[in-house]
């Protein structure tokens, strides 16, 4: 029995050690939001869609997303990860029901496109509204995003109803309604991924300069700035877990010392991973879904250490590179 169960462990172990390489041809993300006003506490209904070069192997492409609501102090309000499906994914983004009235920023983005900078993330800007704050900002207005030819395009689209649409609703009135689309502009209608949002036109266009406080921008692809030493690997099987260890006594980082990382449950899945010269480490996770509870301890047990996780999204100070 004890033989079997050394042979259960060498199967079940495995190391973390990665090898590190960047991509010369970065994804890009756009993010569509089911409307561009909201009230705090509401929900945002969004559709994620990764844009990756056709012939790209499928095992290198990436499997997570993130996405931030970004207030004008630079502070993530909320954040959440999402698992990404044959480049698209969607969910649900809570806005907290605390948030004063103004314009958000809305921020979208892959792991690997940390390389090149925050120019190449997703921005799209929000209107917020608390009805119990004075304070009143305005945002653009709605603009419909099209993603056609691996490029980013805002473009005037005509929906054509041809049955249903009344001019008048009530309260929570259930309505349904049967549109045509023009795609007499897009150069391959059918491999056009296009969603609909509805929302309550207005006719007050002011507009805060989102951009004073903030400069993450969309570029054209293929154009990249930023570090490119930086190595942020891509998440292409699940989600990277990173940290630092360093000593409880002297407070400086640990070199050279194994980790290992647990995960409890029905199946047992076990990484170990060794830290590098400034006492960082890096795990792999299997693409789970929902909250699970991990175990991180030191090969050694007699070791005092403090273990420290990193967030999995951007520095907000990136920005400002």
């Amino acid at each position: 029995m004890k033989i079997s169960k050394y042979i259960l462990l060498l199967v079940i172990l495995f190391s973390s050690t990665l090898s590190f390489s960047v991509s010369p041809a970065p994804e890009r993300v756009f993010v569509h939001t089911d409307r561009n006003i909201y009230v705090a506490g509401e929900d945002i209904l969004y559709s994620f869609y990764l844009i990756n070069d056709e012939s790209r192997d499928s095992s290198k492409i990436s499997t997570i997303g993130y996405l931030e609501l970004i207030s004008s102090n630079d502070v993530a309000v909320t954040q959440t990860r999402l698992s990404i499906n044959k480049s698209y994914g969607h969910g649900i983004l809570s806005i907290p029901d605390s948030l004063t009235t103004g314009v958000y920023m809305l921020r979208g983005y892959i792991r690997s496109m940390r390389n090149y900078g925050p120019d190449i993330f997703f921005t799209r800007y929000l209107t917020i509204y608390n009805p119990f704050k004075e304070t009143i900002k305005y945002s653009q207005q709605d603009t419909v995003g099209i993603i056609d030819d691996d490029v980013y395009i805002n473009r005037e689209v005509n929906l054509k109803n041809i049955a249903g649409l009344k001019s008048d609703f009530g309260t929570r009135e259930k309505v349904t309604m049967k549109l045509q689309l023009d795609s007499s502009s897009f150069s391959n209608p059918d491999m056009c991924n296009i969603s609909v949002a509805v929302a309550v036109s207005r006719d007050n266009t002011d507009s805060d300069n989102i951009t004073d406080f903030i400069t993450a921008k969309n570029i054209p692809a293929g154009t990249v700035s930023g570090d490119h030493s930086n190595n942020v690997m891509r998440e292409t099987i699940g989600p990277y877990l990173e940290g630092s260890v360093i000593s409880r006594a002297s407070l400086q980082p640990v070199k050279d010392k194994r980790l290992y990382l647990s995960v409890p449950g029905k199946n047992t899945y076990l990484r170990y991973s060794d830290t590098d010269e400034n006492g960082n480490f890096i795990f792999l996770f299997p693409p789970y879904k929902g909250k699970r509870d991990f175990i991180i301890q030191s090969a050694d047990f007699s070791d005092d250490l403090i273990i420290k996780t990193l967030s999995p999204f951007a520095n907000m100070h990136d920005v400002d590179q």
